[in-house]
């Protein structure tokens, strides 16, 4: 994920001979080490790195972070407009390192502005659409963790995802034996929870005989309902459809992955597009 430019790839069209152009770009991108370009997240529609780098994309679950704060207060909402602080870190100290992550709403546009801190090791590539994704820098490909700012959205747009790619380098100079991550981390409004509470409200228990997390809500809007659990990291662990709500009161069990860890999490509840949240400890 470590490129930059497509002179070396476009050139094809005048040589006749594509697997060696494409060959010198992918040698091209490994030497310069510059940042991907626009586009790699594997956000939808979009490609990931393996695009010019051999290999596999994997989950990247237990590898990838994003924590995302307000002062010293790690949040897993965003307030409209506020200014927060994102830190990107992958599980891979010893070696040259690469990722790009872009913020987009349910409709798949850009959510928030994007501030670069200096020295960093970060800059912006800008991509389709207004999309602005934020990847390395030469001199950051040897860090582990990045930083920069998030101003979330002037209203509330719904969950934003910041959909994150990282490849765990070799360092051999070639496209060869990367391993690339992909990750999604959830975020919901602070505000859209609060503009529907009156609506939708939720208790949520936990039952540890059976792994089932029971969820108990009142609500005035009937339709589907969806739950998303996000742990502090903003990562999404679990996200799926509940079954049909009615007006009144409901209740639902539902029974979560075996191997999800014991930890704090956020219950995102979607009733017809109307959003409430909670937060859960769940002990195993």
């Amino acid at each position: 994920m470590a490129f930059s430019g497509i002179a070396a790839l476009l050139a094809f069209s005048n040589s006749g001979d594509y697997s060696m152009e494409l060959s010198a770009y992918k040698k091209s991108h490994v030497a310069d080490n510059s940042g991907a370009v626009a586009g790699k997240t594997g956000a939808p529609g979009e490609n990931n790195c393996t695009q010019c780098h051999t290999g596999t994309a994997q989950s990247g679950v237990g590898v990838n972070t994003v924590v995302m704060t307000e002062g010293a207060d790690v949040v897993t909402d965003y307030t409209p407009g506020t200014v927060y602080n994102v830190a990107i870190s992958i599980d891979n100290p010893s070696t040259i390192n690469g990722f790009q992550i872009v913020a987009l709403s349910s409709s798949n546009a850009q959510a928030g502005t994007i501030t670069i801190i200096p020295a960093s090791g970060t800059q912006i590539k800008n991509g389709a659409s207004g999309k602005k994704y934020v990847t390395h820098t030469l001199a950051g490909n040897v860090q582990s963790t990045w930083a920069f700012q998030w101003t979330a959205p002037a209203t509330n747009v719904g969950n934003v995802t910041f959909y994150l790619a990282t490849n765990k380098s070799n360092a051999m100079d070639n496209s060869g034996g990367d391993a690339i991550f992909l990750s999604q981390h959830v975020y919901g409004s602070i505000a859209g929870i609060e503009e529907n509470q009156q609506d939708l409200s939720l208790e949520l228990g936990y039952n540890s005989a059976n792994n089932t997390l029971v969820v108990n809500y009142s609500t005035l809007t009937a339709g589907e309902s969806t739950l998303n659990l996000v742990d502090l990291n903003g990562k999404s662990v679990f996200n799926e459809s509940i079954g049909s709500t009615e007006i009144g009161e409901n209740k639902k069990q539902v029974r979560l992955p075996n191997d999800m860890p014991s930890g704090v999490y956020v219950a995102h509840l979607n009733v017809n597009n109307n959003f409430t949240s909670k937060k859960i400890y769940i002990q195993k």
